[in-house]
């Protein structure tokens, strides 16, 4: 009985969660949910970060604690300067969108200006690099080697066939299975 409520009260919210009424309110629903989740990733970018990149190094004690408190610092710089920029882009682009005629001029900026960002970005890391790349063993090289070797292997067996015939198909098994985990 115990298990039956849990699972009951588990369904319960979940329906209140994703369930609306009309497909206006589902959207509106979805996309509440996808904000709370950027917030709750971004929030949380200098951790996530770490593990990202201690999954490529296998950083010892010593590196992390120089790493940890520097991806804070970027990642509050990034706060402080970047996001206030980002929401004058989003509102120059949302009124780029809402025009009838979008001009290839328009396409072009806005992706020189996406560019933009991100160097800003890789400028801002770089000290962060230049201090832990010294310490980085030969035995932590061939481990990120041996990563990066692997991911190849796995985007070559997933995204190489042999045939023009297999890629189509292995490519649209993907888009399935991507748009059954969508809907």
């Amino acid at each position: 009985a115990y298990f039956e409520n849990k699972l009951h009260k588990r369904a319960q919210k979940w329906k209140s969660e994703w369930l609306q009424e009309t497909p206006e309110e589902q959207v509106a629903a979805r996309l509440e949910k996808l904000v709370d989740y950027s917030e709750k990733i971004y929030n949380n970018a200098p951790e996530a970060m770490h593990w990202w990149l201690d999954d490529y190094f296998n950083f010892t004690q010593a590196q992390s604690a120089l790493l940890k408190p520097a991806l804070h610092k970027l990642h509050d710089w990034h706060r402080q300067t970047q996001l206030p920029v980002y929401i004058n882009f989003m509102q120059q682009m949302q009124n780029d969108l809402s025009q009838e005629k979008i001009s290839t001029e328009t396409i072009c900026t806005t992706i020189s200006t996406m560019q933009d960002y991100l160097q800003a970005i890789q400028l801002e890391a770089s000290p962060i690099i230049l201090e832990i790349a010294p310490t980085v063993t030969e035995k932590q090289l061939a481990y990120f080697e041996n990563k990066l070797h692997k991911r190849a292997q796995k985007w070559k067996s997933e995204w190489l066939q042999e045939t023009p015939e297999e890629q189509v198909a292995a490519r649209l098994e993907k888009l399935v299975d991507y748009s059954e985990k969508i809907y």
